[in-house]
């Protein structure tokens, strides 16, 4: 890892429930298979329904609850799944979380603090700056960053007298990551403080 990034610690279980995770079959089949019991019985072990734990081991997106569950009783498979090469998703779409903060991510979060905020329903990052030029480089970044797109549009505010621009990024996963990894609140923004984890480096 490059001396100017700072590795974060394994989120995975903080991140809202309903998140689920792309591209952890193969490591599924290998937990299960070790297990060495069967479907019904891994289930009722866990807790899950015997149908949905032999479908997420096969072929199926694994819901944030069903690792939070497995995860009392072997916590290794949630650590292997946060070291491997996943995706994340609420819907459809499916974005990267990055496991380190580095120099773009640390201004992502600075810009957020003074030109942004997460919309209070979860489901929405907003960014507003009178250049439109800023936010097409904040959109650059937050695509290299989390493999997603967001959408910039034009508005008046009452705030200004020249036109203003705003960049959305819908993502519940995102949201949720900043949300829960960097203590940013939902809504008004209040008591900001530079996150601990950047005073590090």
């Amino acid at each position: 890892m490059k001396s100017e990034e700072i590795k974060l610690q394994n989120y995975i279980l903080n991140l809202r429930e309903d998140i689920k995770i792309c591209g952890a079959q193969q490591i599924l089949k290998e937990f299960h298979k070790k297990l060495n019991v069967s479907y019904k019985e891994a289930s009722k072990t866990f807790g899950i329904s015997e149908s949905f734990y032999r479908q997420c081991v096969k072929n199926k997106n694994v819901p944030i609850w069903m690792l939070k569950k497995i995860n009392k009783y072997n916590p290794e498979l949630v650590n292997k799944i946060y070291q491997s090469n996943v995706y994340f998703t609420a819907r459809n779409e499916k974005d990267r979380l990055p496991k380190s903060i580095d120099r773009p991510l640390s201004y992502i979060l600075g810009y957020l603090d003074g030109d942004g905020h997460l919309d209070k329903n979860e489901k929405r990052i907003s960014f507003c700056d009178e250049s439109e030029m800023q936010l097409i480089n904040i959109k650059g970044l937050i695509g290299k960053i989390f493999s997603c797109i967001g959408s910039i549009d034009s508005f008046r505010s009452k705030f200004s007298t020249k036109p203003c621009y705003r960049l959305l990024v819908r993502r519940v996963t995102i949201s949720s990551f900043i949300n829960k990894v960097f203590n940013r609140k939902f809504g008004a923004k209040r008591g900001l403080k530079i996150n601990k984890i950047l005073l590090t480096n």
